[in-house]
């Protein structure tokens, strides 16, 4: 019995022996899955790191794109022959922009596309990940968008992530999306004048219904303080110019020569019904007056520098760019009354006015040079943004007694104060004893002007009211509150005999008010929106809080981003600046469309007006073509050559003929074409195209006129015009500029440099050019069999 019971004891030590060893070895087996399986899970998150690491390269360079193709000078110069060679040739710039592109968080990448992307924790946790692929897959049209199409881009991205020794490499992903690029589709036929060089109106009056654009002459350097080396707009002589339209050029919208003395009455008039876009507006001459009927937007300054002069803003002022610490024109806007300064000690400088009546918004800021260093490249910081605040005891700039306090020792600035800082700080202590009398803000409610008449009924208030060194309130508009000031600036304006504070917290400058009710802005395909300009703050900000600057700086520079191309339709402005010294001003003509030949736009028109019609008696409809370039001479007048074609033709001057509808051209850059009757159809002109007395053009009238250069006698070519190819390296182009030391300003300020010239005798002569919208024009020369799409539409 005692034997049977060993003998069962030891058979429960083998049976626990034996499930102790199955427990070890399913223990064992169950360690060794879980560690698998923790290894496989670490693995998979860290080829999910790897792909969130590639989603977000592939987001980067997306956002370079979105960056890339929203600037449309990126793509301007592309030489395509359809929408799918634009978009390939497109992505071929992206792809080479992106190599070599340095980030200061992701590195540099110089002969691939590769970003470092941070995934958290420590430097360990940093993913690299490759842009392998960046493929076209397809364009569609952008409805209502003429000038953009979509674009779809694939781009492909391979990640490389290594994680305390789990590693996953080549994580691959696709992504795809849409990109508007801008494409450049060559020329539309929208307003009366086109102009590459100057738009000079001179002792006449001339009459425009309908848009006008002028590119306009620069001066050879930016840095160059002499603002009447531009040209532009320009009317001088008691010439006088109504544009029923809007009025856009990279110039000035200008009147009168600069002089530094009173001067002779100029008496030069410049009416503009809509909108007025320019580098800037300014007078020079005396007893002139520039009067806009809607908003006026300028890349620089408007200023005055003329005496018993009047510039007229009826609706919004807009300057556009910002550049607090400029020292150089077209980088700050600000609103500039220097008549005072440039006519020191004359009565008459004392009577020149800007008028604003919506809001005054400014950008940028107004700077000074200091004559005295002898040193145009030493300037003074940022003085007020509407000025001359003058003190008004002597009507003595404030800004000459705050400077020659510094010089002298009578007024310290405060340590760790900058100069800059102290002159608003020093004007905030003495704002009682400043006046800005040069300047009048909503002191009359804007208005809807329909003819010269009003205009001139408007203006003889504002004559009323502007007396020498002040003001007379009671011609201004009841109606106007002059209490506070509405827009934005930076520092301050002056303004109605007193001074106004942006950030003082006292209430003096007030949201916008006006500009959402009058802003149309004609031939903008893509509408800014700008209602929350109104909403942005429901009173002045503290002077602690910079936020409205900020929005403000941002909202600007979208809308100049948008108006700075209506300025530039054949040719194109660049501003360079150096620390080293005056850097050219880079003029240069817009390219032809891709797969073209032509060697700029307007060359384009040209070659395809040649093309299709030659001259000559071989088709029904050349009886309405002029091709004047094989003209003998010099001068053409048209009324001269219709009348001699009619008569070849056995007709007579009451004709149905002449109420025809004539294309007539000049290759030829020697020819200036005179208007100088009633006529209907189209002038286009290489050369110069001379509008006279009795002219009466329906249509619309596009020249370039004779070109520049520095080597050529008198600086006028007479066989190259500003549109053709120079044949030297040295020269890239005809276009106009003065030069430093104003060598050729004479031929600016005689109209050589105009594409259009509007002149007379006196300003009793008329002048008048219709502009009755491009499918009504087009529309009667397709009555007369001459389909015109192709070459003014396309």
């Amino acid at each position: 019995m005692r034997n049977r019971i060993k003998n069962q004891k030891g058979s429960i030590m083998i049976t626990v022996i034996v499930i102790l060893a199955i427990l070890v070895v399913l223990g064992v087996a169950l360690i060794d899955s879980s560690t698998k399986g923790f290894g496989i899970s670490r693995h998979e998150e860290t080829a999910d790191m790897a792909y969130n690491a590639a989603e977000s390269a592939i987001e980067k360079c997306f956002a370079y794109m979105d960056f890339f193709c929203g600037n449309p000078d990126n793509t301007k110069e592309i030489d395509f022959d359809s929408e799918e060679d634009f978009a390939n040739k497109a992505i071929l710039k992206i792809q080479a922009s992106l190599k070599g592109y340095t980030s200061p968080k992701y590195g540099t990448a110089p002969d691939r596309i590769a970003y470092k992307i941070q995934l958290g924790g420590s430097g360990s946790n940093e993913a690299t990940v490759e842009i392998n692929d960046i493929r076209y897959l397809g364009w569609e049209e952008i409805p209502g968008e003429k000038d953009k199409i979509n674009v779809t881009i694939g781009v492909t991205a391979i990640s490389d992530f290594n994680r305390a020794g789990d590693r996953t490499v080549n994580k691959e992903i696709f992504s795809k999306r849409k990109f508007a690029m801008t494409i450049p589709r060559g020329f539309e036929l929208k307003a009366a004048i086109y102009s590459i060089g100057d738009l000079m109106v001179e002792n006449i009056n001339a009459q425009v219904e309908g848009d006008v654009l002028a590119f306009g002459t620069s001066p050879e350097y930016t840095k160059q303080t002499e603002q009447y080396y531009y040209g532009g707009i320009y009317a001088k002589n008691r010439g006088h110019l109504s544009v029923r339209g809007n009025a856009y050029t990279r110039g000035l919208i200008r009147t009168g020569m600069y002089t530094r003395e009173d001067g002779n009455q100029d008496n030069s008039y410049i009416y503009i019904y809509k909108d007025a876009i320019a580098n800037g507006i300014h007078i020079f001459g005396r007893g002139d007056k520039i009067f806009v009927g809607r908003n006026a937007y300028t890349f620089d300054d408007l200023e005055m520098n003329g005496v018993d002069s009047v510039i007229a803003v009826n609706g919004s002022f807009v300057g556009l760019s910002n550049n607090l610490a400029a020292s150089n024109h077209d980088e700050s806007s600000a609103i500039v009354n220097s008549a005072v300064i440039h006519h020191s000690g004359s009565l008459l400088s004392e009577k020149s006015r800007i008028v604003i009546n919506g809001d005054a918004i400014v950008n940028g800021g107004t700077f000074r040079v200091d004559p005295a260093s002898g040193n145009t490249d030493i300037h003074f910081p940022q003085i007020e943004d509407a000025s001359i605040i003058s003190r008004a005891s002597n009507s003595a700039p404030m800004y000459r007694e705050f400077m020659d306090g510094v010089q002298t020792g009578s007024i310290t600035i405060p340590d760790g104060i900058a100069e800059a800082s102290y002159y608003h700080q020093w004007l905030y202590e003495n704002r009682g004893a400043a006046i800005g009398f040069a300047n009048l803000i909503q002191c009359w409610k804007p208005a809807n002007f329909t003819d010269d008449a009003g205009i001139g009924f408007w203006m003889a208030s504002i004559d009323g009211a502007r007396k020498e060194g002040f003001n007379d309130p009671t011609f201004y508009d009841p109606a106007a509150d002059n209490g506070r000031i509405s827009g934005f600036c930076n520092y301050e304006f002056g303004a109605n005999d007193r001074i106004y504070f942006m950030n003082k917290g006292i209430n003096e400058i007030s949201k916008v008010q006006f500009i959402n009710n009058n802003f149309i802005l004609d031939n903008i395909d893509e509408k800014p929106d700008i209602s929350d300009w109104t909403d942005f703050w429901n009173d002045l900000p503290s002077a602690e809080d910079s936020g409205y600057k900020s929005f403000f700086t941002g909202k600007l520079a979208e809308l100049k981003e948008l108006l700075l191309p209506k300025t530039q339709i054949f040719s194109s402005r660049e501003y360079t600046y150096s620390a080293l010294g005056n850097s050219p001003i880079n003029n240069t003509l817009i390219q032809a469309p891709g797969g073209s030949s032509s060697d700029n736009l307007f060359m384009y028109i040209n070659d395809m007006l040649n093309d299709k019609y030659p001259g000559g008696d071989t088709e029904a409809t050349d009886r309405f073509v002029f091709n004047l370039s094989e003209e003998l001479g010099s001068d053409v007048y048209l009324n001269d050559v219709i009348k001699e074609r009619a008569e070849s033709y056995g007709l007579l001057p009451d004709d149905e003929y002449y109420k025809s509808y004539f294309l007539i051209y000049n290759s030829k850059p020697g020819i200036t074409i005179h208007v100088n009757t009633k006529l209907n159809g189209i002038i286009f002109s290489v050369g110069q195209v001379v509008v006279e007395k009795d002219a009466d053009v329906t249509g619309s009238i596009l020249a370039a006129g004779k070109g520049f250069s520095k080597d050529a006698s008198d600086y006028l070519l007479d066989n190259e015009s500003m549109v053709h190819k120079s044949t030297d390296p040295d020269i890239p182009n005809y276009l106009p500029v003065v030069l430093k030391e104003g060598e050729n300003l004479t031929q600016l300020d005689n109209g050589k440099y105009a594409g259009v010239h509007f002149k007379g005798t006196s300003n009793s002569e008329t002048a008048r050019v219709t502009f009755p919208g491009k499918d009504e024009l087009l529309g009667e020369f397709n009555k007369q069999g001459m389909d015109l799409y192709s070459i003014f539409d396309f």
